[in-house]
């Protein structure tokens, strides 16, 4: 799951659980209320349940640090690296991806100069790394930072420039202009982030560099470096003029991944490496998409934070920026896709509903799901490779009657029907799924569920 807040908020936080399905109370940051400004998960939290925060409140001229072990059920509040100026707050906290062994945190603050701090005991001691940062943001670890020591950052200020770290987040040094071609700078208003990619087979360090592109003086808005940032190339065809929110890099280390792209018109993807984005439009998310997070792998779940208001003074850093963030969104890009296309015929119940249900991540297996049928009857599944759109008995027959399997519903009128996709079955294949009770109150003496479309991802 994505860390995401409000801004502005009372200090509660919430869990989302089951992927997202449910949502409760979790706790409260002690001695508030507070102002939520930066909500961190650690890279290592199924074996440290780390989880790091920092707020502030109304009419006190600093910022609080906390740190949860027990994942965000209790709260301590740690020493700051220094006291953070009025209405300011932390830009970015960033753990190691390793911080359950390496205990390494490198922090950014809003106030006055910009100060950019390293912990190496998990936030117990500081110290000053970047005196004068001038908006040292999004602050991202190598892949392999372990062995490799790299840690990237960019600042804001002025015309952003990058900065990479090559002693495990002790110093940083500017490296080159991501957003130069050859000393002559385009108007961009702002960088939004960094996106790494794990090594690939050749040695190369892929680092994608994005933000705001101007519609008409400026387009370009992505860049890209395979040299570990010391020379860019300008990128992303396709999302000129676009504001590129935030991106993800779905590779496994061979080099070959997709890149998916969150921007104020929906999420784009990438199948080259960045060289080229088309519109993502399976997502159908509402506009703008600020944040983005793959889980459980390359075949896991895509999470995006989408329809919100989003304020660039508050991007990067770890919140999506927005004043009022907007609802979080889970796409699936493997195990099963399922479409309703509506066609049931009402009984005793109401119309019965037919839904599909998968586990999480890459998965063959699935359940159809039929509720709201008669209680205690009779019931058919039908599966077919094609939509027939038949009329039978009052209603209309939605799949090709390819498949019967017969079942009865329970007291509560409810059936399960387990199922999976074939080895056979290429990743695009579709069956159409339909379930008729038999059902005295019914016009025919049957009612029909819902047809549902199944395409495999």
């Amino acid at each position: 799951m994505p860390a995401t807040i409000n801004t502005v908020g009372d200090g509660d936080i919430h869990l989302a659980s089951s992927h997202g399905d449910a949502v409760q109370y979790w706790s409260t940051l002690p001695g508030g209320p507070h102002n939520t400004t930066a909500l961190t998960v650690s890279p290592t939290f199924t074996s440290d349940q780390t989880v790091m925060a920092t707020s502030q409140k109304n009419l006190v001229g600093f910022s609080s640090l906390w740190k949860s072990t027990d994942a965000g059920l209790s709260w301590a509040e740690m020493p700051q690296p220094a006291q953070v100026n009025f209405g300011k707050y932390f830009k970015d906290l960033a753990l190691s991806p390793n911080f359950a062994t390496d205990q390494i945190i490198v922090c950014a603050d809003g106030g006055f100069g910009n100060r950019t701090f390293q912990s190496s005991d998990g936030g117990a001691n500081w110290q000053l790394i970047q005196p004068l940062a001038w908006g040292f943001q999004d602050i991202t670890f190598a892949h392999d930072f372990a062995t490799s020591g790299f840690v990237y950052g960019f600042k804001s200020a002025g015309s952003p420039r990058f900065f990479r770290s090559d002693d495990f987040g002790v110093k940083f040094l500017e490296c080159s202009h991501p957003l130069s071609n050859p000393g002559l700078c385009p108007i961009t208003d702002r960088t939004f982030g960094i996106a790494v990619a794990p090594v690939d087979p050749q040695g190369q360090r892929a680092i994608y560099y994005y933000g705001k592109g101007d519609p008409i003086f400026a387009p370009e808005n992505f860049v890209r470096s395979f040299d570990n940032g010391d020379n860019w190339e300008f990128a992303g065809a396709g999302l000129e003029g676009l504001w590129v929110f935030d991106v993800v890099v779905a590779d496994d280390g061979s080099g070959s991944g997709r890149l998916y792209a969150a921007t104020n018109q929906g999420v784009y993807t990438s199948d080259d490496r960045g060289r080229t984005f088309s519109y993502f439009d399976t997502a159908r998310l509402p506009n703008p998409v600020t944040k983005l997070e793959l889980v459980g792998g390359l075949g896991g779940d895509l999470y995006a934070i989408a329809g919100g208001d989003p304020d660039p003074e508050q991007f990067a850093g770890v919140a999506p920026g927005a004043d009022q963030p907007g609802n979080l969104y889970r796409l699936r890009l493997s195990g099963t896709g399922s479409y309703s296309l509506g066609l049931a015929l009402a009984g005793v119940n109401g119309k019965p509903s037919l839904k599909t249900s998968t586990s999480f991540g890459a998965t063959s297996a699935f359940r159809l799901e039929l509720t709201k049928a008669a209680p205690s009857a009779p019931v058919v599944h039908v599966l077919g490779g094609t939509a027939a759109l038949v009329p039978i008995l009052g209603g209309i027959l939605v799949p090709s009657a390819d498949l019967f399997m017969f079942g009865a519903t329970d007291a509560a009128g409810s059936d399960q029907l387990n199922l999976g996709w074939p080895a056979n079955f290429a990743p695009g294949s579709e069956v159409f799924a339909q379930s008729w009770t038999i059902d005295a109150a019914a016009m025919e003496g049957l009612s029909a569920s819902n047809g549902l479309k199944l395409t495999r991802l």
